[in-house]
């Protein structure tokens, strides 16, 4: 799914926006993507892509709880074992590595997969 609404990314505003709602409508993502589709300037015909779009947008990118560092060598060694079992099961895997998401796992594993064969 791609952080965008309507076919275009999220601006700073939009953001703020998703926290000021998500703060005060927590987890319900289709009350979230109603309010974003009433203040939009452009015509919203699916709401629940908007919803979708603000979910995956709070879950990979604005959630306080996202770990922002670098994976340390620990963690990379780590994320080997897991992967040989689960495969590509991201959701699985992340679980072992809290504050990190399935998304960004799953990313750091392709990027470095070169460096592991």
């Amino acid at each position: 799914m791609d952080p965008r609404i309507n076919g275009r990314t999220f601006c700073e505003e939009e953001e703020y926006r998703l926290l000021a709602t998500r703060k005060v409508y927590g987890k319900k993502w289709a009350m979230i993507a109603r309010l974003f589709s009433e203040q939009t300037d452009n015509v919203v015909k699916n709401h629940s892509e908007v919803g979708k779009s603000c979910k995956f947008r709070w879950f990979n990118q604005l959630d306080s709880q996202i770990n922002r560092r670098a994976f340390s060598e620990g963690e990379e060694e780590r994320l080997l074992a897991p992967h040989k079992v689960c495969r590509n099961k991201w959701a699985m895997i992340t679980l072992l590595f809290p504050g990190w998401t399935d998304n960004v796992t799953k990313n750091h594993r392709e990027l470095g997969y070169a460096s592991y064969i």
